[in-house]
Parts: C-alpha cells; structure tokens; sequence
C-alpha cells in the first residue's frame, strides 16, 4: 500500500507515513487532521523587558505551545526514510519508544531507542524520536549530534534541518538556525513552523525586518494561530508600528478571547508606548488566567515600578522569583524598586545577582549604575550605565544620569 499523501510504500500497521509523517489512520488524527504529541514545546520567544532589546520581548515566555520539537510539522516523530530491511526488531524498539514520548516518559524512549540503532545505526526513525526526547529533558548538545547522525543518512529530508534548527534556536545559534531554516525550506519544507522558527531567529538577531517577513508568511500559510499575530505585534512594536501591533494583538483575542500570551503581549505592546496604565490591565487579566507564571509577575513588577508603586513591584518580583529563581529580570526589577526605596546595599545584591545570570541584560546594568550613583560612587556608575547604552542603546535614563554626571560624549 502506498501512502495518499506522498505515494511512499507503507510499513503494514504503522499508524503514520514513516516519510512524510501524515496519520494513516483516522483514529489517530486530531482535529486539524495530524497527530499531536502533548506538550508542546515552544522555540525561545519575546518576553517584557528586554534583554537586550527594550521594554517588551527576551525570554521564552511560557506563552505558547506553538509546536514540539520532533513533530515541528505536526505528525508524530515526523519519521523518515524507514528502509525495508530494517529488522523487525529494530521496529520494535522504534514503535515502544514512540509510546514513551506520547507518555512523555523520556528516558524510557531513549533507551528503547538505543536498542533500535544498536540493530540499525541508520535507523533515521529512532535517531530522531532519540533527539526529540533528549530535547524535551534540555539535553540539546546530545540532541544535536543525533540530528546531526539522521541528516548524513537521510541528507535531502527537510524536516530534519527545521528539527535540527529548533535545536540551534535554543542554544542560542540564531545564524545557524536561520540556516538550517533555509535548508529545510530550499528542500520543499513551507510549512508555517520553518518561516516561524527562523523568523524567531531573526528577531533575536535585531534583523526586526527580516523577522517580520517570515511572521506575515506564517500567518499567510496559518492565519488561525493567535501566537503567531502576537510574535508580529512583538515585531511592530520593534519597528514602532504601534497601531499595527495593537491590531494583531486584538486579532489573537478574537481567535484565543483566554489567552494568558495574548494578554502579556498587548501589556508588552502598551509598556513600549509607556501606557503603563493601559499594560497593568492586561498584565492583571494574564495573572488572572495563569497565576503560576513566572512571565506575568515579572512583567508587572516592570509596569508598577514605572507607576511608582515600588512596594507593589518588590511583591510581584518577590513572586517571580520564587517561581523561577533563575529569571533575571525580576532581580533587576527588585533591585530598581528597591534603589527608589532607597534601600541601595539591597539593591545591589539584586542587580548583581540579575547581571550573574544574565551578563548582556542592558537594563540591570542600567539599574546598578543608578543605584552606584544614588550612592556617590561615580566611577562604578558611569561604567554600568555606559554598558547599558553599549548593550542598548534605547535605553535614555542611562543616558540621562551620564549628562547628570557631567561624563563627555552624553
């Protein structure tokens, strides 16, 4: 029998095309006709504050659940090239680990996998469900080599590169990303995730332009998904299109009205016009529908901090800190909340502890040099405040405070 989608010949019982990854079976399908693994996983996305680009977009906001890596197209494992003289054994193994990643049992499907390329060391199948379960557990080093492995196998299979490039986006090789997007894409691969992915790495890369291209080709191939007209609100606002980005914004709420995501971008969106009043509403309603995120109390200590409402803000930083320890805006936003209290020595330990966990966060460095300057130390304060504006150079009251020193060149 040969697949109706792609005309490849199907393994008897396989649930899935092993090339093409369409389900075989009605069954299995979800509603939009492909097979969906839960929990997604989503590439690295805009978050408020930014670090380093303004007031609005750096973190992977727990915003989304745009797409899993290992089913980037939307079929499970998306597996390829399945050879007929793999051995049945082999299969066997694949097929187990498969139930592993839909239960999200990871370790279980990398050992099952480990069994299938001991029998096949090209099994394209189990190299890549092995990648898709070590990216779930953040083992991307480990995951890479695996994709790596499937593509000197099967070199002209695109889902592949996009796989390989949602790896790359997560540690942080935007232009190797954006390669492997191209690459996916040239072998036939147009699907709204692959000009999704690199449009992300291109936002990463201030290619603000080139980023919202690929999110208005998204949109055209998908216009049904309220995070993608949220990443190009994101992107208008970067290019301060701001009646564009609002637009967007309210096009995600007509198609997901209870969206945590859509409501941190529109606070995101009114931060950067610095309608703090108008981004507190919105960042209230995301608590209200997610009052385990992290992203919202951040975001809103950010908002209170510019109403002056400094207590308020050491609250929510105090919340998001607990919820996710290794976050670095909140630290800075404590800290600056803390500066205007006047509790400099506080303070510090706050903006140190942001810069630890994120040396290239222009405004922590920003922070601490206000802080140095509330405390007489000049030197110290017009060297952060000079790397603030190296970092970004958007950011004025860095600016403001080396012409209130009197520092050349402000």
């Amino acid at each position: 029998m040969d697949c109706v989608n792609c005309g490849k010949p199907v393994v008897e019982g396989e649930n899935f095309c092993n090339y093409c990854g369409i389900p075989l079976k009605p069954e299995v399908a979800g509603d939009d006709g492909l097979a969906h693994l839960p929990g997604r996983f989503p590439p690295p996305a805009p978050e408020a504050d930014k670090q380093p680009m303004s007031a609005g977009k750096i973190v992977a906001i727990v915003l989304l659940a745009v797409l899993s890596f290992g089913c980037v197209s939307g079929a499970i494992g998306s597996i390829i090239a399945y050879k007929q003289e793999h051995s049945v054994s082999a299969t066997e193994y694949y097929k187990r680990a498969q139930a592993h990643v839909l239960s999200e049992r990871f370790e279980e499907a990398i050992a099952e996998c480990d069994k299938a390329i001991e029998k096949d060391k090209d099994h394209v199948g189990a190299l890549e469900l092995r990648a898709t379960a070590k990216f779930r557990l953040e083992r991307y080093e480990e995951a890479l080599e695996d994709l790596e492995l499937a593509i000197r196998v099967e070199p002209e299979f695109p889902q592949l590169y996009l796989e390989r490039g949602t790896v790359l986006m997560y540690m942080e090789r935007y232009e190797e990303a954006i390669a492997d997007c191209n690459k996916a894409i040239e072998l036939g691969l147009s699907t709204a995730e692959a000009y999704f992915i690199r449009g992300n790495a291109y936002h990463r890369l201030e290619d603000y332009e080139g980023a919202l291209s690929d999110y208005n080709k998204t949109i055209e191939i998908d216009p049904g998904k309220a995070d993608y007209y949220c990443y190009r609100a994101l992107e208008f606002s970067e290019l301060k299109d701001y009646e564009k980005a609002l637009a967007d914004c309210k096009k995600a709420l007509e198609l997901e009205p209870e969206s945590e995501f859509v409501y941190l971008t529109f606070g995101d969106i009114h931060m950067d016009m610095k309608q703090y009043d108008e981004a507190l509403w919105n960042i209230d309603k995301a608590v209200e529908l997610d009052p385990g995120d992290a992203v919202c109390y951040s975001n809103r200590a950010y908002a209170l901090n510019n109403l002056g409402r400094y207590e308020e803000a050491v609250a929510d930083a105090d919340r998001a800190i607990e919820l996710d320890p290794e976050r670095a805006n909140p630290y800075s936003h404590r800290g600056y909340a803390l500066t205007c209290m006047g509790r400099y020595e506080e303070a510090l330990i706050d903006l140190d502890r942001s810069i630890g966990l994120d040396p290239e966060y222009a405004r922590a460095y920003k922070n601490r040099g206000i802080t140095y300057f509330f405390l007489g130390e000049r030197d110290k304060a017009a060297a952060d405040l000079k790397k603030a504006l190296e970092l970004d150079p958007e950011i004025e009251e860095a600016r403001e405070y080396l012409q209130k020193m009197g520092v050349p060149g402000y």
